[in-house]
């Protein structure tokens, strides 16, 4: 009996907590939406961080809204005297192999309603399952493609029934991945949606009041922290060159008629919206002669290859393996480095008139003198 008492008394004091992450990711990449938990921490206790040896903040978990480089390094937590095991990760500045979008819905829906989210992966998505993450639960789903190989496949999630759903797909018993798609739910007749989510630092962000069971919004109030910021005609705020100091806490008031509706308009307001930024990932630079480059890709790895693609209306189409542009239209690029790519290129639009069936390369060079 002494013997047991000495090694459960052992077993209590070398006990130590751990960091855990979720959603828990195979990597990460700039604008990843992580938490941290101090587990062992059922009494509801606030943790202590550090990051890279230097007091953070107090909380638990403690979340990082659009991961970047900055966030790359050590994190440790305390809680009542008991320190966790360093937990170490590294965020890449590049954008996942795969892209996961939403095709129906929107970023934020009423409560049981479903979106369908599409799935692309230029090499094919055999092999492929999708993730999807509420609190610290995560489970999987799984992709019906009939075994084919399809670049891209349609499903729908299940209904939304928490504050908020993190998707995401995954080759399996590989590193390759999707980018996050994060849906939010609201009892509000009144949404604020925010295109993209994240906001990528230098693009364009549009932030949209929209109402359920209508598009007759005659006005919209944009607020950032209860302060009121832009008011408009209709439902859309265009910001051209998002930086971080928009970061922050939103929410927009819409003025708005349902369709036949003789009473005076309805005025009421959104939830609040978390609208995080990071900073911009690797970008391809496409030339005029149709020459697609990354300066930046050389400290991450060689660069499997540069694929090219074709607008075809809204979309871009991709020319294949190892095709370079032959014919009219406006291209762009991204650099393929493992497991990750860069942002699409800068727009390159050629109208040279292939008369004489010019080979490539002199296509190419006529392109560059337009």
């Amino acid at each position: 009996a002494a013997m047991l008492l000495a090694f459960s008394v052992f077993s209590w004091c070398s006990k130590t907590r751990n960091v855990y992450m979720t959603p828990n990711l195979s990597q990460i990449f700039t604008g990843d939406l992580l938490y941290l938990h101090c587990n062992d921490s059922q009494d509801g206790s606030t943790a202590i961080w550090k990051f890279n040896g230097n007091k953070e903040t107090q909380s638990n978990p403690l979340k990082i809204a659009a991961a970047s480089s900055k966030d790359s390094g050590i994190y440790n937590c305390t809680i009542n005297g008991q320190t966790s095991d360093d937990f170490n990760f590294k965020v890449l500045e590049y954008v996942p192999i795969a892209s996961l979008s939403i095709t129906t819905g929107q970023p934020v829906m009423r409560k049981n309603a479903k979106v369908l989210l599409e799935l692309t992966n230029d090499d094919g998505l055999q092999g492929w399952q999708c993730r999807v993450n509420r609190g610290t639960k995560t489970r999987t789903v799984k992709l019906k493609l009939n075994n084919e190989n399809p670049t891209s496949f349609i499903f729908e999630t299940k209904e939304l029934i928490v504050p908020k759903t993190i998707y995401w797909c995954e080759k399996k018993d590989t590193e390759d991945r999707s980018n996050q798609v994060v849906l939010r739910t609201t009892d509000n007749e009144v949404t604020l949606e925010m295109y993209p989510f994240p906001a990528i630092a230098g693009e364009k962000m549009t932030l949209r009041c929209l109402v359920w069971g209508t598009n007759e919004v005659t006005k919209s109030v944009f607020y950032k922290e209860n302060t009121k910021i832009k008011s408009v005609q209709g439902d859309t705020y265009d910001i051209p060159a998002v930086t971080e100091s928009e970061v922050g806490s939103y929410k927009c008031k819409a003025t708005y008629r349902y369709k036949d509706q003789t009473v005076d308009p309805h005025v009421y307001d959104s939830d609040v919206q978390d609208v995080p930024v990071h900073v911009c990932p690797v970008r391809a630079v496409l030339s005029d002669t149709m020459g697609c480059s990354c300066p930046s890709c050389d400290s991450q790895g060689p660069i499997k290859s540069y694929m090219y693609y074709k607008q075809n209306g809204d979309s871009w189409t991709m020319l294949g393996q190892n095709q370079h542009p032959d014919g009219d239209g406006t291209y762009h690029c991204r650099a393929v480095l493992v497991n990750m790519r860069t942002l699409p290129s800068n727009s390159v639009t050629c109208e040279y008139l292939l008369i004489n069936q010019l080979p490539p390369a002199s296509f190419l060079q006529a392109c560059s003198l337009l």
